[in-house]
């Protein structure tokens, strides 16, 4: 385990077991937020809702919500999952003081849209194009919500949602933290870490990924993000 300073870690895994689902480098998640804000643990209420796309389509989501007005954080799922694999972590933040909200992209889980594993070649980048207005209505559910304090937002992602989670973080000042699981983001996604040193990012992996480049990936993430408080 290498450390990352105030904020975080890389998170290594050598274990001999068969391989686990990628998703449980998330149970990291709390350390990394609770780094950020202290929180007394609380009740966690949730509430699954809809939310309309500004082109009439629905997205379903789920929102998790303190018991005391504290820190928000958007969880984006990977592109072979949906929001429902973040359901025990973000019970536990929520718990410990932090609103959740997480979110099905379209096709996927509960929302509406063709289903992911039905796109044809051509659709995948028609679907993907259409992420980031999904995307910023959920952020802004998340802020409209009256237990959210403004100044300390968090977004998090495991594989195609590190680069929601960091283009996300582009558009909206208000993400003061980021949360990145075995994944990758485009050049844009890359300059701006590289230009954000007062934006915590943590990251994680396991050598044991399913898809060996995400574990290349992150690592590079790593070296090129600017927070000092990752060494």
């Amino acid at each position: 385990m290498e450390s990352l300073g105030d904020f975080g870690m890389i998170w290594r895994s050598d274990r001999e077991s068969p391989i686990m689902d990628r998703l449980f480098v998330c149970r990291l998640i709390p350390f990394f937020l609770l780094f950020v804000i202290s929180a007394t643990p609380a009740v966690c209420a949730e509430r699954v809702i809809d939310l309309t796309a500004s082109d009439g389509l629905k997205l379903k989501a789920t929102y998790f919500a303190a018991e005391k007005p504290g820190p928000g954080v958007l969880l984006l799922h990977q592109c072979n999952r949906q929001r429902r694999v973040w359901d025990d972590l973000a019970r536990q933040l929520a718990s410990a003081g932090i609103n959740v909200l997480t979110l099905d992209y379209r096709g996927y889980g509960e929302s509406e849209g063709e289903p992911f594993d039905k796109f044809s070649p051509e659709a995948v980048p028609q679907a993907r194009a259409k992420w980031p207005d999904d995307i910023d209505t959920a952020f802004r559910y998340l802020l409209s919500q009256p237990g959210v304090t403004h100044d300390n937002i968090g977004v998090g992602g495991a594989s195609c949602g590190v680069d929601n989670s960091v283009q996300t973080a582009r558009r909206h000042r208000e993400v003061k933290s980021l949360v990145l699981l075995s994944g990758n983001t485009d050049l844009n996604g890359r300059l701006f870490l590289r230009n954000s040193p007062k934006l915590p990012v943590f990251t994680a992996l396991a050598d044991d990924d399913e898809f060996p480049t995400s574990i290349m990936a992150i690592e590079w993430i790593y070296s090129l993000t600017a927070s000092p408080e990752k060494k």
